[in-house]
């Protein structure tokens, strides 16, 4: 099982998307200091298919509509579902009745904004990394039009809430076990973040084919997110996207610091801290429902 199926992808150097001139000349480019500057800076200078424009939107809805029900229909979701019941009742006879997953049916495959997948493109591309880009190996890994679907890892996603804390690898092993039943490869990212987000996600890889932009079909290797967390970090989770989702773009590298800690009036102050509190009773509530001090009818 190779669990880093990402390395599978095609890159761009074998598409015949970027010439070997380009790696000389990036050392002159100015750094892209909006969403809007990216999506022009891209056309200048990868000239793709076509831009994060438009054309670009009616095109990716349509194969992420593909990818969705293909994953849907799969012998791995179907399974994932009722394996999920199974381990609620488990958990159920295990814990004094207490039950361990509250939105059993609710589970359902969310798909990315075409407009956040581009806002993450710029993200990556832009402030995740070093820029200008002098490394011909990044050059091979840059995000076009063309690729998203091999690049981006969270375009069709679902997400699994937990009572208590130690259900996220009770869930997590379920995962990976049917994943390796249906010969799906996969990684786990342990998320722990400074700004106060923890949770597990998990990437399976998917072979599929979608329409290339000329409706073509095209072989891919997709990777579809499995998210697990709590019921207090889906909380904080969703009161931390409304602080970041506008200013994600505009910031730089260097301001990504840990200077938030020391800004007390900053609007992240608050929510970031709150993660980190809500994680510590996580693990509190947890070895309480352990001593048996938790009570089902109150639970």
């Amino acid at each position: 099982m190779n669990t880093t199926f990402h390395k599978l992808r095609p890159h761009l150097k074998d598409s015949g998307y970027l010439g070997e001139n380009l790696v000389g000349t990036l050392k002159e480019l100015q750094r892209p200091d909006s969403l809007e500057q990216y999506k022009k800076y891209i056309l200048q200078k990868y000239k793709p298919t076509i831009g994060f424009g438009d054309e670009f939107e009616q095109k990716f809805l349509r194969n992420q509509a593909i990818v969705s029900h293909m994953i849907k229909d799969s012998v791995f979701w179907k399974e994932l579902l009722k394996d999920l019941r199974e381990i609620d009742v488990n958990y159920r006879m295990k814990n004094k009745n207490l039950d361990l997953i509250p939105y059993l049916e609710k589970i359902e495959l969310n798909k990315k904004k075409p407009d956040s997948v581009v806002d993450k493109v710029c993200r990556i591309s832009v402030l995740e990394n070093d820029f200008p880009f002098e490394s011909k190996e990044f050059i091979e890994e840059l995000i076009l039009p063309e690729n998203v679907f091999e690049k981006i890892n969270d375009i069709v996603r679902t997400e699994i809430i937990v009572k208590y804390a130690d259900g996220i690898d009770i869930v997590l092993e379920s995962i990976k076990r049917l994943a390796k039943e249906h010969d799906h490869d996969f990684f786990v990212k342990i998320k722990g973040e400074d700004e106060g987000y923890f949770a597990k996600h998990i990437y399976l890889s998917y072979e599929t084919c979608i329409l290339d932009f000329e409706s073509n079909p095209k072989k891919i290797i997709f990777s579809f997110e499995i998210q697990i967390r709590t019921q207090l970090q889906d909380t904080i989770k969703s009161i931390l996207h409304k602080y970041y989702r506008s200013d994600r773009v505009s910031r730089t590298k260097k301001s990504e610091s840990h200077d938030w800690k020391w800004e007390f009036r900053k609007p992240r102050f608050i929510p970031n801290y709150i993660g980190h509190i809500l994680h510590f009773f996580d693990g509190v509530i947890v070895q309480i429902k352990d001593k048996g001090d938790i009570d089902e009818y109150k639970s």
